[in-house]
């Protein structure tokens, strides 16, 4: 943001604060300031009056003048300026001059057999922005009024140059400060001075033919005054000044007026002659599409999405960025509209880009503007016009959603702002803080204030405290702040163990795109069916949903190796995922392809089912969540191979499925799975017990079962010979499988032994085994081999 110095006392008093004081201050307050410059600089000035102006007698362009200089008496110059003429009022460079501008000293010389003993000035060679400059004060020395008095020599006071451009970063939550008025403020705040309001017209809302609306949410907030009667007469000096210092050209006094009081308040407005309107109904939208031509005389193609004020007939202004041609504000201008608004920071922006069209109002847009006070800006506006203009009738105002602010509170506590600063402060002190912020205070609740829109909390205020006091008030200690104990909390402990134990697995660890294609976001799914979020302006269609699940992307990377010729995979990622706005759940995905190496490559096998189960259940161990406490089904998920695949479920709630992928999906062997560690995590687990191995010697029993329904699992022999053994079944292996022309059948290994420390007998080991039978022949259809 530039500003300048003399413009700022316009508005805080700056009495003894030196310019580079107020910089040091502001920088070390947050806002740096980037760079600081004179408006113009020179030494050794007056104004003088042209008394004789002569053709050069040896040049076709040259001009040898005689120049009342008042106490420096008449002197004898050379110029070459176009505009030069007898009686003209100029700015004189005296010998010894300096002119840093161009580098120049000015020094007593003969110029093709004439004497000159200085220079007549234009501004540009005193320093003054050449983008601010028209063609005439470019090409030719800068013509003073008549009125300007000979002999004075403090030329730069005289014409206002006598001042000092700063140029300030404001951060990205401090907009209010992109205007003079809320950097006046926050300078007092700093310096405890007194900081002067701005004037306000008491606007009427109604009494007006204009209706104002808006059909789009990029825009919430439309004012609208209009203005009659108008005399677009001379901006005054100072104005103009204060404009060309900023960067901004003066151009005509109404256009001046509107972009003086930006400058002041931060909210853009912009004009239109009322004349050149085809109603008095004025609409916001973002729908139309076509060809316009802006003020700058260049034709943009305007797309859906770009917003557009119009009136009932033809498109008047690119909404936030620039005005059009058809309703210009030009010399004959009697009538006009003024509208204050407030848009979509990011409609505006991609407008802007797209266009390569960017302008004062755009920059302030885009930083954010603050609807509450937009048509504060309006009354001073009014102010402004009624000032300079007192002939202009205002004659009323027209609102569309007018923006009220909220009277919110908040918690706000002294002594946690001591804490958290580890600082002392008086309560004296922290009120004065609050006062010179204008933040309301009553019996620990802060209000909300309406200029301010960053002070939201607790914290907001501490910063505030903090910046505008000195470092010195921080105690370099840490005896006052609260001790903590870093470290990771329980569910992040016990992600990191499943991590480290996939790694000593073989594992390979794989960190995926958050953002997926639309076909690869409904690819595979496991647990949530749901539409996934989709990015509002996606980089790409390939990134244009945030994924809702993982596993799409652990075949993409598995599929993405194998096509390299890495074929023998173990990988493993464990990601969030939102599955809405405001819920998000942590997913774990395995997968496995090739071979799994036993040996090195003495003994392989290829990865199948159970490699990925025992995987599963050497997580569900390592954890302490007992085999009991979770149950494995058949997967009826159809992108897993159906007889190849399980479900695991805890209670009737679904954690994971697992196994070899649907070959229709995949004409390679993929081994995957997908696991919602969330609520994997969230299962309480007692704490380990210890005790000693039991000196009673184990008995072992095989079972052979003939399966007389294909629906029966081992896994379902194995709960109903643990459910019928009870307490003495310490554990049912699997060892054998057997099926051939529809005849099926299983051996189990069983392992028997008492709890009671006393071993049992071959008849109480009998008749457990015929109680497991029979349990187990009644609930399944199998039967003994």
């Amino acid at each position: 943001m530039l500003t300048t110095y003399n413009l700022l006392r316009e508005f805080v008093d700056l009495e003894g604060i030196t310019p580079n004081e107020l910089i040091n201050r502001l920088t070390f307050a947050g806002f740096e300031v980037e760079n600081s410059y004179p408006v113009a600089q020179a030494s050794k000035l007056v104004i003088g009056q042209v008394i004789s102006c002569e053709k050069h007698p040896d040049s076709d362009h040259l001009h040898v003048l005689k120049v009342n200089c008042g106490q420096e008496g008449v002197l004898d110059i050379v110029c070459g300026a176009p505009n030069v003429r007898q009686d003209l009022k100029v700015i004189v460079a005296l010998v010894g001059c300096e002119l840093p501008a161009i580098k120049e000293t000015i020094k007593a010389g003969v110029i093709r057999g004439a004497q000159s003993n200085g220079m007549c000035c234009s501004l540009l060679e005193l320093g003054v922005d050449k983008k601010i400059l028209s063609d005439k004060e470019i090409n030719g020395i800068h013509e003073l009024k008549a009125d300007a008095p000979i002999g004075e020599t403090k030329v730069l006071e005289y014409l206002g140059l006598d001042d000092i451009v700063i140029d300030i970063n404001v951060l990205a939550n401090r907009p209010d400060c992109l205007s003079v008025i809320g950097l006046a403020r926050e300078i007092s705040a700093l310096f405890g001075t007194k900081c002067k309001e701005l004037p306000k017209f008491d606007l009427k809302i109604g009494q007006t033919s204009y209706q104002v609306s808006s059909k789009t949410k990029a825009c919430d907030v439309f004012n609208f005054v209009e203005v009659k009667n108008l005399i677009n007469g001379q901006t005054p000096d100072k104005i103009v000044k204060y404009l060309n210092a900023v960067g901004i050209r003066s151009i005509s006094l109404i256009v001046d007026i509107g972009n003086f009081s930006m400058v002041l308040t931060g909210q853009p407005l912009h004009m239109y002659d009322l004349d050149k309107l085809a109603s008095t109904a004025l609409s916001i939208d973002d729908s139309f599409s076509g060809k316009v031509v802006a003020l700058d005389d260049k034709e943009y193609d305007i797309i859906p999405g770009d917003i557009v004020i119009s009136d009932e007939e033809k498109p008047c202004c690119i909404g936030g960025v620039m005005g059009l041609k058809s309703v210009e504000v030009d010399e004959n201008t009697k009538h006009i509209g003024i509208e204050a608004a407030h848009f979509y920071h990011a409609n505006i922006r991609h407008t802007a880009t797209r266009l390569n069209l960017n302008s004062d109002s755009s920059a302030l847009f885009v930083r954010g503007t603050n609807p509450y006070t937009a048509l504060d800006s309006l009354q001073l506006t009014a102010s402004l016009i009624k000032s300079l203009m007192p002939k202009a009738e205002i004659v009323g105002t027209a609102v569309f959603n007018q923006a009220v602010a909220p009277t919110a509170t908040y918690p706000f506590s002294f002594d946690k702002l001591n804490l958290h600063l580890g600082t002392d402060f008086s309560d004296e002190e922290i009120l004065k803080m609050l006062k010179s912020f204008h933040i309301k205070y009553e019996k620990g609740v802060a209000y909300f204030n309406k200029d301010r829109l960053d002070l939201v909390e607790q914290c907001d205020l501490d910063e505030e405290m903090f910046r505008t006091s000195s470092p010195n008030r921080v105690c370099q200690s840490l005896s006052s702040l609260p001790h903590t104990k870093g470290g990771l909390n329980p569910t992040q402990a016990n992600e990191l163990r499943i991590k480290n134990l996939l790694l000593d697995a073989g594992f390979d660890q794989i960190v995926s795109y958050t953002l997926v294609s639309s076909a690869k976001d409904r690819y595979l799914r496991v647990f949530n069916q749901d539409a996934s979020l989709k990015v509002s302006h996606p980089m790409s269609e390939d990134h244009e949903y945030i994924r809702s699940d993982i596993l799409s992307s652990m075949v993409d990377s598995l599929k993405y190796n194998m096509q390299r010729k890495h074929t023998d995979l173990k990988f493993f990622e464990i990601s969030p995922v939102s599955l809405s706005v405001e819920k998000v759940a942590t997913y774990m995905s395995l997968g496995l392809c090739g071979n799994i190496r036993e040996q090195g490559l003495i003994s392989t096998h290829k990865a199948d089912f159970y490699d990925i189960k025992g995987t599963v259940e050497l997580i569900f161990e390592n954890l302490g969540i007992d085999a009991k406490r979770y149950r494995l089904t058949r997967c009826i998920n159809p992108i897993f191979h159906p007889g190849r695949s399980a479900s695991i479920f805890v209670g009737k709630t679904l954690v994971g499925s697992f196994g070899e992928l649907n070959p229709k999906l995949h004409e390679s062997e993929l081994i995957v799975g997908e696991f919602d560690l969330s609520q994997i995590l969230a299962m309480r687990v007692s704490p380990l017990k210890v005790k000693p191995i039991s000196g009673i010697q184990s008995v072992y029993r095989d079972l052979a079962l003939n399966i007389l329904d294909d629906h029966v699992t081992s896994q379902d022999i194995v709960d109903a010979i643990k459910h019928a053994g009870g307490k003495y079944v310490k554990n049912v292996e699997i060892f054998d499988s057997f099926a051939r022309d529809g005849h099926k059948s299983m051996a189990f290994k069983l392992t028997i032994q008492n709890i009671e420390e006393k071993s049992l007998t071959d008849a109480q080991i009998k008749s457990l085994m015929n109680t497991i039978l029979l349990s187990v022949t009644h609930k399944l259809k199998v039967e003994l081999k």
